[in-house]
């Protein structure tokens, strides 16, 4: 199965399933990642809930929840939890053309990431919320673009499981290109194909690579960093054990 789900009127959904870990790889149906929930069709609802969606997690400020609603709030077979992990969505395009070239993007979302990191008390009540899946139930978090907020906690998720460091920045790059271009850059070691811009790839690499490289040197691993927010030994079990 890939990583992507094509879900057509969704924005960049997909799955922590499949990746490799000592003895196995991540299960499928366990956790979603995704953007822009909102222009959800009714259809595409449906889709998600058989798909086994029944917990998300919102990581948008409390401004951007009211501007535009999540639909699975309503839905009566879904729990949902609201825990702003950052203000505002820093891939809105008035924010990026403030940040200026490459270098300075790079700079932008790698201290912003790292912010995001130092809110321990979102980051406990995501891990305290996460770790209430049942066996049977699919977890989808989200923001707006899917990127950032999203991409921190996945490689929270993902390095709490096993997952090695270049998966890790596989999983955030795919929402940068298509994951068969970012495989073979990544894996292969091929160059990034024509009307594709390198340094696009460069820059994806370089800010989870410095944000998670940060938090290794300053915790060890991310089980202690998870630790260090108020997430319990239970939850941290929970969490883990629901992606393998």
């Amino acid at each position: 199965m890939p990583h992507v789900l094509h879900v057509a009127s969704g924005e960049n959904v997909r799955e922590l399933g499949g990746y490799p870990v000592d003895g196995g790889e991540t299960r499928y149906h366990r956790f979603l990642r995704s953007g822009f929930t909102s222009d959800l069709t009714p259809r595409d609802l449906r889709y998600l809930e058989r798909y086994g969606v029944r917990m998300v997690l919102d990581l948008r400020s409390a401004a951007e929840v009211r501007a535009h609603p999540d639909p699975f709030a309503q839905r009566p077979d879904v729990r949902y939890c609201n825990v702003s992990f950052y203000e505002f969505n820093l891939h809105d395009p008035s924010l990026e053309a403030l940040a200026g070239d490459d270098e300075t993007l790079v700079g932008f979302l790698t201290s912003s990431y790292l912010d995001m990191l130092a809110t321990s008390e979102a980051v406990r009540l995501m891990f305290a919320f996460l770790a209430t899946a049942q066996e049977d139930e699919c977890v989808l978090f989200h923001c707006t673009a899917g990127m950032d907020r999203t991409g921190v906690l996945a490689m929270l998720v993902l390095a709490l499981a096993g997952v090695d460091r270049t998966h890790i920045i596989a999983d955030y790059a795919y929402s940068y290109a298509t994951t068969e271009e970012v495989d073979s850059w990544i894996f292969d070691g091929s160059t990034p194909s024509a009307g594709v811009d390198p340094s696009l790839y460069d820059a994806a690499m370089q800010v989870m690579a410095t944000v998670y490289d940060r938090l290794r040197s300053v915790y060890g691993d991310v089980a202690t960093y998870l630790r260090s927010c108020g997430v319990t030994e239970e939850e941290l079990d929970a969490v883990r054990t629901h992606l393998l």
